[in-house]
């Protein structure tokens, strides 16, 4: 409960703010060390950076390409952050958000092998000029020069080399903090302009992968392949690291098909001559996988939820993962009150903050929803205390639990009480889409084991077998 000194006004600025603060967005610089969750629920060896910093370190000159697997939400981000924050000492960090350096993200679908190769040669070049001021003319003239070639003949436009620098969104404190304070920054946020029609001054905002296609011929994708690796020598016979691609945002490609192809397509990533730590999706687990080991990827790094249920008695809490998610809550909730100049003060009782640890299932971005939630309905409540109590947090559960449940059909709630009964992923595609949407969530203890989401639990107890 709030300390009584805190007026009402005072609490409803720490609530905003903390509305602020649990905004879905990756965790950056030395925020990751104050907000993020502690992935000590899995033995040592298993933990995910832990895994990739050893990877790195026994493998890293022969230029490995890691994926971390994750389902959307789970920490990806913020593991690619401690990667940074670890390794920044012995690698030039480049950080790719390709999202935000020229694909759209309802577009995403259409991201081509060529254009990620592209945006990875222009970041390590961006890269060690804003380290060490190396300028890179020639190799990117022959960069430019390889991918004018992927623009489709008939589109009457021309690729700025330039602008589309400008417009990337890098992430990583390598560079965009070279003092080593720990914050980071992007260069250019959105869409970039990439066309200037040839006829007249006219520049548009459009998606990269409406300009660099597929290359016609495996000629043309190894000559930008040989540009990038053109870069990357010059970096590293010119700088004082050698380069680390961390690439984020790839595991948002909606089709499983299409991240497999994106990364194996002709070996052209694989045949980049630097290291790379790669976000993938879940869906490219099992069978596809194993596939992308054979096409020389490591894939033994998957990021589970945090277990807020016991594998043994799946309808009980695990206290320990509950334990974990509350603590994400004081953190966010210190984090809000120092920014409004507050003492670390409760603005949340203990039984709203376990329940909203609960029905978050482990998914840190959904609790972050569920807190935003609660802390809104605080806010116009006028008759509550200065506090988030239990009926701000069922309503906020009520109003994630309704969004979660109307997409729901009779065939998605008998496969979600199978995967509940075995604790494994049952029902073909069904299940994999259900996946794929967070409805079904990805736990280990000593093994994988599956089970529904807490918010689709209800629906599950209320609902008819069909």
């Amino acid at each position: 409960m709030s300390s009584p000194d805190i007026t009402r006004e005072h609490a409803i600025s720490a609530f905003k703010a903390l509305r602020n603060i649990c905004k879905p967005a990756p965790l950056r610089g030395d925020a990751v060390e104050r907000l993020a969750v502690e992935r000590d629920d899995v033995e040592p060896d298993f933990q995910p950076t832990r895994r990739l910093i050893n990877e790195l370190r026994i493998f890293g000159d022969e230029n490995p390409k890691l994926v971390l697997f994750g389902s959307v939400g789970s920490g990806k981000s913020t593991e690619l952050a401690r990667l940074d924050r670890s390794l920044g000492h012995q690698y030039l960090i480049v950080g790719l958000d390709p999202v935000n350096s020229g694909y759209h993200r309802h577009g995403l679908d259409a991201m081509t092998t060529e254009g990620l190769i592209l945006l990875s040669g222009l970041a390590i070049a961006h890269a060690a000029d804003q380290v060490w001021g190396i300028k890179l003319k020639t190799e990117l003239k022959r960069l430019e020069s390889a991918a004018r070639q992927l623009i489709p003949h008939g589109r009457g436009v021309t690729l700025d080399i330039g602008q589309l620098t400008r417009g990337l969104f890098l992430f990583g404190t390598t560079f965009l903090d070279p003092t080593g304070l720990g914050s980071a920054a992007a260069v250019g946020k959105g869409a970039v302009d990439l066309l200037s029609k040839t006829a007249g001054a006219v520049s548009a905002r459009i998606n990269l992968a409406d300009l660099i296609g597929p290359a016609p011929g495996k000629v043309a994708a190894q000559e930008l392949v040989d540009a990038v690796n053109g870069i990357i020598d010059a970096v590293n016979t010119r700088g004082h690291r050698a380069p680390l691609l961390l690439i984020d945002e790839t595991d948002k490609i909606s089709d499983p098909e299409l991240s497999f192809h994106l990364l194996t397509r002709q070996g052209l990533i694989k045949a980049l001559k630097c290291p790379a730590v790669i976000a993938g999706p879940n869906s490219l687990q099992g069978h596809r996988a194993h596939q992308l080991d054979g096409h020389g990827f490591s894939t033994g790094n998957q990021l589970y939820h945090v277990r807020v249920w016991q594998t043994e008695a799946p309808d009980v809490p695990d206290e320990e993962g509950v334990a974990k998610m509350e603590d994400v809550l004081r953190k966010r909730v210190a984090a809000a009150c120092e920014q409004v100049g507050l003492p670390a003060v409760e603005l949340m009782d203990a039984d709203s903050r376990r329940a909203l640890a609960i029905m978050s299932g482990g998914v840190i971005v959904d609790l972050l929803g569920l807190v935003t939630e609660a802390a809104r309905a605080a806010v116009l409540d006028r008759e509550s205390p200065c506090y988030i109590g239990m009926s701000h947090a069922r309503e906020a559960i009520a109003v994630r639990r309704r969004e979660r449940e109307v997409f729901q059909t009779a065939d998605h709630i008998d496969a979600l009480r199978e995967i509940r009964k075995r604790q494994e992923l049952t029902g073909g595609q069904i299940g994999l889409d259900l996946l794929a949407r967070n409805h079904v969530l990805m736990y280990s203890n000593d093994h994988p084991w599956y089970f529904p989401h807490s918010l689709l639990l209800s629906l599950l107890d209320h609902t008819s077998v069909s």
